[in-house]
């Protein structure tokens, strides 16, 4: 008999623990705010950083853009947009 309660008993207080933490952890994930935040912290930081990033990269094409005004071959000859003469 002592055996059969204490079992009871044990079961009765896991079942009670397992649905007092799944109501608390539904309440952590849902209602407060602290994973909210760093995602939003997040977002916004990668959106900064692609945007320096596209900045940095034009910048870099408009400064190799004006130092050369025209490919060269291997030869080392110009080559220009009109047909061969």
């Amino acid at each position: 008999l002592a055996t059969g309660l204490s079992s009871l008993f044990t079961a009765i207080t896991v079942n009670a623990a397992l649905a007092v933490g799944a109501v608390l952890g539904t309440f952590l994930a849902t209602w407060m705010p602290y994973g909210q935040g760093r995602r939003e912290r997040a977002a916004k930081r990668a959106e900064t950083e692609a945007k320096e990033a596209e900045a940095k990269e034009a910048e870099a094409e408009a400064g190799t853009a004006t130092c050369t005004s025209g490919a060269v071959d291997s030869e080392g000859a110009q080559e220009t947009g009109r047909g061969a003469d």
